[in-house]
C-alpha cells in the first residue's frame, strides 16, 4: 500500500501486457527516468554524462536511448570511437545510424590521425577490429569456407588486405581489381601497372609547385575519398558477416547504389550454394531477392529520369568496386531479372548497334542494313541511318571526345566526325568515319561471322566428302581446297585464343574456368584438338592408302 500513497505513486511506471509495446523499452526508460531524477541536483559532468548506452546495446532499446542517452548530441558518449566499434560488432544497426545522423565520421574511428593518407598500413585496424576470429567463426556466415589457407597457417583468419583480397576474388569473381591497398602508393602502382590510371610522374612535380590552397584542396579530396572507401567497407563487412540490417543500412548511405546492391546478391548466391538446408539458407534466399529487387527499383527511378543515363550506367565502370560494371556483376551473378531490365535491354541493344541507330526493326532500316551488308559498307553512308548528336551545336562549334576511343562510347558523337582524315573534305570525311563504324558494329561483325562459318562449313563438308585422299608426290601434295580449310580452321584457332586472352577475368586460371565453364567453348576447343590430331596423322602416318584410312 506504501508504493500507492500520492508522494510515491508517480515514481510508478505502468506496463500493459496487451500493448505493442516492449517491455525491456519500458523498463530501461524507468531506470533512465529514476536515475534522471537522482541526478538532478548533482553538478558533477561525470554523473550527468549518463552510464546507460552499453545496457541501450544489451537490450537494443534504441528509442529511449535517443531521448536519456544520445539527446541530440555526441557529447554525452564518454568514449564514442569504442561505442561505435561495439555497435558494429553486436549487430546493432539503429545504434549504428543513429552515430552516423548525429555527425559521427567512420574514416576518422578506423583512419586515426590521416592513416589513410600518410599511413603504412591503412586497413590495419579495420581488419583487426571487424575481421578477428571470434567474427570469423559466426554461425550466421559462411565467409570462413571462401578463406585460403596459405603458408604455414593453420587456421583460416583474414589479417591483411591481401587475404581480403583474396576472399572478395573467391565471392565475387576475378574480373574485379583489388579493393584494398596498404597504402595510397601501393594503390596507384596497381592501377598504373592495370592501366586504369595514368603515371603520375608529371603531376606530382605540379604538385610541388602547387600553392598551399591547392595543397589544402588536394587534402580535402583524399579525406572525401577515405570517408567513400570506409563506407563501401563497411558495407561489404555487413554483407560478408550476413549482417542484413546492417547491409541495408549502409547502403542507404552510399551515394550509388546499384552496384553494390549486385555484389551483395553475389555473395549472397555463392553463400546460398553451399548452406545447408534450413532457416538460414531460405534467409540467404530471401535477401538475395531483396538486393537484386533493390538495384532494378533503382535502375528504374533512374531509367524514369532519364533512359538514356540509365542505359550509360549499367555499363559505367564503377571506380569504387574495383572497375567493374554492373552488367559484368549481373551477368557473374547470373542476376536474370536485372538484366531483363528495360534499362539494361537498352543498353546492350545500344552496344550491339554502336553508333548506327538502334531502332532498326523497320522494314525500310533492314533493307538499308541489308544493302549496306551486301555492298561490303560502300552504300551504307548513304541508305544506314546513324545516331545523331541529341546536343543542338552552334555553327561553327564542334562535338567535343566525351569518353575514351577504346572503350563502349556509342552515345559520344565526337568518333563518328573526328578525327579529320580529309581535312578540306569533310563530305569525304564523313563518309569514311561511316564505312569504319558500319563495320565496326557488333551486328555487322556477326553478320560477317555468320557467312564465314557458312562457307567454312561448306568448304569443310566438301572436302571431307568428294576430295579427301592421301598425299600425293607432288607439289604441293593436296588439294587447294584442303589447304583452304586448314588456314581457315588455322584463323578461327587464333579467334578463340584471342577471346581467351581478352575476357574480363584477370588472372589466367580465372580465365580458363570461365572459358571452358561454356560447354560449346569446350566442344570447340576438342574439335580443335581433333582436327591437327588428324592433321598430324594425315602427313605423318598416312603414306599408303591402308594407313591412310586407319588415320
Amino acid at each position: 500500500m506504501y508504493c500507492l500513497q500520492p508522494a510515491v505513486r508517480s515514481q510508478i511506471t505502468v506496463f500493459n501486457l496487451g500493448s505493442e509495446s516492449d517491455l525491456s523499452e519500458t523498463i530501461f526508460e524507468s531506470i533512465c527516468k529514476s536515475f534522471e531524477r537522482s541526478s538532478k541536483d548533482d553538478d558533477d559532468e561525470q554523473i550527468k554524462q549518463t552510464p546507460f548506452l552499453k545496457l541501450a546495446m544489451e537490450w537494443n532499446c534504441i528509442h529511449v536511448a535517443k531521448e536519456f542517452v544520445f539527446q541530440n548530441s555526441l557529447d554525452n558518449i564518454p568514449d564514442l570511437e569504442e561505442a561505435f566499434l561495439e555497435a558494429l560488432r553486436k549487430d546493432l544497426p539503429l545504434f549504428v545510424y543513429e552515430f552516423l545522423k548525429l555527425g559521427i565520421d567512420p574514416a576518422d574511428i578506423f583512419f586515426p590521425s590521416n592513416q589513410f593518407i600518410k599511413g603504412i598500413d591503412r586497413y590495419e585496424k579495420f581488419i583487426t577490429k571487424l575481421y578477428n576470429e571470434d567474427e570469423l567463426e559466426n554461425v550466421e556466415t559462411h565467409l570462413k569456407y571462401f578463406i585460403d589457407i596459405s603458408g604455414a597457417d593453420t587456421g583460416k583468419k583474414i589479417d591483411s588486405v591481401e587475404s581480403l583480397n583474396t576472399v572478395l576474388e573467391n565471392l565475387i569473381g576475378d574480373y574485379m581489381h583489388k579493393l584494398y591497398f596498404r597504402d595510397e602508393e601501393d594503390e596507384e602502382k596497381d592501377r598504373i601497372k592495370c592501366g586504369l590510371m595514368q603515371n603520375s610522374a608529371q603531376s606530382k612535380k605540379d604538385t610541388i609547385r602547387d600553392t598551399e590552397n591547392n595543397k589544402f584542396s588536394s587534402i580535402v579530396q583524399k579525406k572525401q575519398k577515405a570517408k567513400k572507401y570506409i563506407m563501401r567497407d563497411l558495407f561489404l563487412w555487413a554483407v560478408l558477416m550476413n549482417r542484413i540490417d546492417m547491409a541495408k543500412m549502409f547502403l542507404f548511405q552510399l551515394k550509388y547504389r546499384i552496384c553494390p546492391a549486385l555484389i551483395a546478391t553475389k555473395i549472397l548466391k555463392k553463400y546460398y550454394s553451399i548452406a545447408l538446408y534450413g532457416e538460414l539458407k531460405d534467409r540467404y534466399e530471401e535477401n538475395i531477392k531483396y538486393f537484386e529487387q533493390y538495384a532494378i527499383d533503382c535502375l528504374d527511378k533512374c531509367d524514369d529520369h532519364d533512359a538514356d543515363r540509365a542505359c550509360e550506367l549499367v555499363i559505367q565502370q564503377n571506380e569504387l568496386y574495383g572497375y567493374v560494371t554492373c552488367l559484368q556483376v549481373a551477368s557473374g551473378a547470373n542476376d536474370e531479372r536485372f538484366i531483363a531490365a528495360p534499362a539494361c535491354v537498352q543498353g546492350m541493344n545500344n552496344i550491339w548497334y554502336d553508333k548506327l541507330y538502334p531502332e532498326q526493326k523497320s522494314m525500310t532500316n533492314q533493307l538499308a542494313l541489308f544493302i549496306g551488308f551486301i555492298s561490303l559498307g560502300l552504300m551504307a553512308p548513304s541508305f544506314v541511318k546513324y545516331r545523331e548528336n541529341e546536343k543542338d551545336l552552334e555553327v561553327g562549334e564542334s562535338p567535343k571526345l566525351k569518353l575514351e576511343l577504346h572503350g563502349i562510347n556509342y552515345s559520344d558523337p565526337y568518333p563518328l566526325e573526328y578525327p579529320r582524315y580529309f581535312k578540306t573534305k569533310l563530305t569525304l570525311n564523313q563518309y569514311t568515319h561511316h564505312l569504319i563504324h558500319f563495320h565496326s558494329s557488333l551486328l555487322i561483325k556477326f553478320c560477317y561471322h555468320l557467312i564465314f562459318y557458312l562457307f567454312f562449313l561448306l568448304l569443310f563438308s566438301y572436302v571431307l566428302l568428294f576430295n579427301f585422299s592421301p598425299p600425293k608426290a607432288q607439289s604441293p601434295s593436296i588439294h587447294w581446297t584442303e589447304i583452304l580449310t586448314i588456314i581457315l580452321v588455322s584463323c578461327m584457332l587464333i579467334e578463340e585464343t584471342h577471346c581467351f586472352f581478352t575476357q574480363d577475368n584477370l588472372t589466367f586460371w580465372g580465365k580458363l574456368k570461365k572459358f571452358f565453364r561454356d560447354f560449346l567453348k569446350s566442344m570447340t576447343a576438342l574439335a580443335f584438338i581433333l582436327f591437327y590430331i588428324g592433321l598430324i596423322l594425315r602427313f605423318n602416318y598416312a603414306d599408303s592408302e591402308e594407313k591412310f584410312i586407319v588415320a
